[in-house]
């Protein structure tokens, strides 16, 4: 949880098809960017249950986008600090 912090980071793409992910970035400033995920490639949610939070920055960074398969029982988006869904 340092000042720019990134709970995921990943040179290409990210996946979660399964399981609890909760991930939470409480950088201390807006200034450094803190992400809860950020990655180069895809991030994709296909399964399981997925949040992310980030405390000052988007809690997802995704360069060749974002997104989540249809079928969730839920999604929760609350501007660009907060992210949950569930399958």
């Amino acid at each position: 949880s340092g000042r720019g912090a990134k709970g995921i980071k990943a040179n290409g793409d990210v996946l979660v098809s399964g399981g609890d992910v909760r991930v939470l970035a409480l950088g201390a400033s807006s200034e450094s960017s803190p992400k809860a995920v950020k990655c180069d490639g895809k991030a994709t949610v296909s399964g399981g249950s997925f949040y992310a939070y980030s405390k000052h920055s988007s809690a997802i960074t995704a360069d060749k986008g974002f997104s989540h398969a249809d079928g969730s029982k839920s999604s929760d988006i609350r501007g660009k600090w907060l992210y949950y869904v569930s399958y």
